[in-house]
């Protein structure tokens, strides 16, 4: 290392827990106490845990890879049975069902299809509570076993009444089953691993159109005591009840309880979902949240795209057989004819929800596309003429486009809401939206206007442009939203909301939405901020006389025009001797020519591929830090955190691939320090620099402090700093600075450097509140300080100083960034 650099109280570090205890924030204090109120299983599990806390990559992706082959084939196969047993009618329709059960009489066939969302919309709430109360892998066993039994009993109907009973109860058994997939997939992934998941999962509705009409075809050729369609429901029970008593066994509900995990293993998927900040399982309901999502407009907004979009997809499974047959092909090729569009359907089901993975901000494009691949196929299906037969299949297979919009939305949802309760209500509000689309549906096809259905497919195309149109709106507002949470200074989010439980209105301060992803929600899954947006972040204007200045370039010029007889004027670096120039530049030409200067500081031929690491780099100060350092051309730096990486950190790795890199260490702990660090050498050969930035502080008068306060302080903001360089040395907080001048002057001999910054306020979420505080706004005064809290980005300049070869014999020195008033 060529020098230890240190923040004096800077950003929150998450702690250590006591067994059996849950950790929770104090907002007075900043610091933490027992939580025996929330409850969520998943702190028993990181408090329960004593061994290695740190963890690798490749760790994290094998686990990922083991979660994926034990969850999605279960969810998989129980998506594919709901799909083919829901859709059932539609191809048994072809097969006597119709005439059998006095169906063709008015809209009875069109409501038959459409009763079954009324007992969806019924079961879902009822559902989703047995879901939370319960182990949810038995409420699923019990809901897909009941609902094999609706279906194998089907047979018996021999009216229409009777239909609607078998239609409703189904509906109202399988309601549970997508908001408890959703929750289950929630509590294994990260936000941005959730929407392809559930793409994966949803994809199958579209698949098992490929193979059920086979299943069907055979079965349509069975010619014995009953007739065909009797037999595909039948078959279809059989297996679902088979099915049922399987997922008793084989799935695994959360992190938690799951299966063939080992200790370890269970340590890392519970601690991978912190970031989240919706916990892995509650089993208290909670009347605050639900109140909260009855208000909250953006969820309002989600239930109305559902709604309409699901309007086109009512007609798809119930009618498309028909239309079909209705073109002149026969019962059994109508069938066969259906497996373009599931093969489609599954695909864009699939492919869609990847898109939104792979690439940040296009959710709500993808919606918006989705919707007009239905509005296409709904054109041609009522302008073609009937002789254009394979035009008209065309549509008929494209039709389901709508399906893809509905899969990314879905992760769209979860990503843009925390809290247990309010995200289980959340799952099911879309879901209700989503059924009463599917009951408007069918109803809009009226016999009287077959084959065409003109009037049906009038009203496809307007709700379908209207979701669009939604969606993109949607967007807008989250950018609205976004934007002016940016401009009050709250994306710090809520750090204890995975162990308090709290929702994305609730946790302390305003969050980040989703506009796509604009990814995310509480603290959303990653805003796609360009290098462009950082360096004006970097380089805040201000509007002085000498002309529209940031902070840091101010610094750097008065740091520059002292080491090296150089004046800065306007984005360029000349003599003094030469002609000076009005101050007029872009800030663009600013931004770049402020960064060359910090090369211009360093002697010729000097290196700037350092190898850095910053504890506490995951938010805050320390991510800021990381920020400054990879525009100034370090190799690699490394953010030693306790807490998992968020979408900040991942919206800046993304800016740097493979350059910013999170090793999980808990700080108070000197073997999980020292394991990092030799992760690091192993890894780069060398390390250049360290920056110990990890603090607490508690707001509260001396007197107040308890003794284990105390003991939390100094183990924190002392002690780690001496852990991590392994140089055990020192007293107290305040005499911080004086050991760093003694270890300075103890390894200059090595070639190692050792400085201080001390911070004053800066603008975290650990002291934004001292800005309304009238005491520290009377004490700025006296000191005839800046009327404001600092920015994290305005420590970058000195730490780039300290770690350039410019700085090569400065140590042992403290630069105080303060505004005049320190925070000691």
């Amino acid at each position: 290392m060529s020098q230890h650099e240190k923040a004096d109280t800077t950003i929150s570090e998450d702690v250590k827990i006591p067994a059996n205890t849950t950790a929770m924030g104090d907002e007075e204090t900043g610091l933490k106490h027992i939580d025996t109120l929330h409850d969520d299983e998943a702190v028993k599990v990181l408090a329960a845990y004593h061994g290695d806390q740190s963890w690798t990559t490749m760790e994290e992706q094998k686990l990922r890879r083991k979660i994926d082959w034990k969850l999605l084939p279960v969810l998989c196969g129980t998506y594919s049975l709901l799909y083919y047993d829901k859709a059932m009618l539609g191809q048994a329709a072809l097969f006597g069902l119709r005439k059998d059960l006095e169906l063709t009489t008015g809209n009875r066939y069109s409501f038959s299809s459409a009763i079954f969302y009324l007992g969806f919309i019924a079961g879902a709430y009822p559902a989703v509570v047995l879901a939370q109360r319960y182990p949810i892998e038995r409420v699923a066993s019990a809901i897909t076993t009941v609902w094999g039994i609706t279906l194998i009993v089907t047979p018996a109907c021999t009216t229409y009444q009777g239909l609607y009973a078998q239609r409703f109860f189904l509906g109202f058994t399988e309601a549970g089953i997508s908001p408890m997939f959703m929750l289950i997939v929630g509590g294994f992934y990260r936000k941005n691993e959730q929407a392809l998941r559930m793409g994966v999962w949803y994809s199958c509705t579209g698949y098992v159109s490929i193979f059920s009409p086979l299943v069907n075809y055979g079965l349509g050729h069975i010619r014995g005591s009953l007739s065909p369609w009797r037999y595909m429901y039948i078959f279809a029970g059989a297996i679902t009840i088979l099915w049922g008593i399987a997922i008793l066994f084989i799935l695994p509900p959360d992190p938690i309880r799951a299966k063939g995990f080992t200790e370890r293993e269970r340590f890392i998927a519970v601690s991978r979902m912190r970031e989240n900040n919706s916990g892995v399982r509650n089993t208290h309901f909670k009347g605050n949240q639900a109140i909260e999502l009855l208000f909250d407009y953006k969820f309002w907004f989600m239930f109305s795209i559902a709604f309409l979009c699901m309007v086109a997809n009512g007609p798809i499974s119930t009618f498309i057989p028909i239309i079909i047959n209705g073109f002149g092909f026969s019962l059994l090729n109508s069938l066969l004819l259906l497996m373009p569009a599931g093969f489609y359907a599954g695909t864009l089901q699939l492919v869609a929800p990847y898109l939104a993975y792979r690439y940040k901000n296009i959710r709500t494009y993808l919606v918006f596309a989705c919707q007009m691949g239905t509005v296409l196929a709904s054109l041609l299906l009522w302008l073609l003429p009937l002789g254009q037969t394979g035009a008209l299949l065309f549509a008929c297979y494209i039709l389901p486009s709508v399906g893809g919009g509905y899969a990314v939305l879905m992760g769209l949802s979860l990503a843009n809401t925390a809290g247990y309760t309010k995200r289980s209500l959340a799952s099911s509000g879309l879901y209700i939206g989503y059924c009463l689309g599917n009951f408007v549906g069918p109803l809009v096809f009226k016999p009287k206007d077959a084959p065409r259905y003109e009037h049906g497919f009038v009203v496809v195309v307007a709700t379908a442009i209207a979701a669009a149109v939604l969606a993109i709106v949607y967007r807008f507002i989250c950018i609205w939203e976004n934007n002016r949470r940016d401009k009050t200074g709250t994306l710090e989010g809520f750090e204890h909301a995975y162990e308090d439980d709290l929702t994305d209105k609730t946790g302390g301060t305003d969050v980040r939405w989703d506009n796509n992803d604009q990814s995310t929600g509480p603290r959303s899954t990653a805003t796609n901020t360009s290098s462009h947006n950082i360096l004006e972040q970097l380089f805040k204007i201000e509007h002085t006389k000498a002309g529209t200045k940031g902070p840091l370039f101010n610094w750097i010029e008065t740091y520059l025009s002292f080491m090296t007889g150089m004046e800065v004027h306007g984005g360029e670096t000349r003599s003094q001797s030469r002609e000076q120039g009005a101050y007029q530049v872009t800030l663009k030409n600013k931004i770049i020519a402020g960064m060359q200067m910090f090369y211009d500081c360093r002697r010729p031929g000097s290196k700037s591929d350092l190898n850095l690491s910053v504890t506490g780099a995951n938010q805050g100060i320390g991510l800021a830090l990381a920020e400054v350092f990879l525009l100034n051309g370090a190799e690699y730096v490394y953010s030693l955190d306790v807490s998992p990486p968020d979408s900040q950190l991942e919206s800046l790795q993304a800016l740097f691939p493979g350059q910013l890199k999170y090793i999980r260490a808990d700080i108070t702990d000197e073997k999980c320090v020292s394991q990092a660090i030799e992760t690091i050498v192993a890894e780069t050969s060398r390390l250049d620099g360290l920056v110990a930035n990890a603090g607490v502080t508690a707001h509260k008068a001396a007197l107040d402090f308890s003794r284990d306060d105390i003991d939390n302080l100094f183990n924190i903001n002392l002690t780690v700093d001496w852990t991590v360089p392994s140089a055990p040395y020192g007293a107290t907080k305040a005499a911080l600075r004086s050991i760093a001048k003694t270890v300075a002057m103890e390894w200059a001999e090595h070639g190692i450097r050792v400085n201080t910054v001390s911070p004053g306020f800066i603008k975290t979420e650990l002291s934004a509140h001292v800005a309304n505080d009238p005491d520290w706004t009377n004490k700025m005064k006296y000191w005839r300080g800046m009327p404001r809290l600092g920015l994290p980005q305005e420590l970058g300049g000195a730490y780039t100083y300290l770690l350039s070869d410019a700085a090569s014999y400065t140590t042992g020195i403290d630069i105080p960034i303060h505004g005049s008033v320190g925070a000691w």
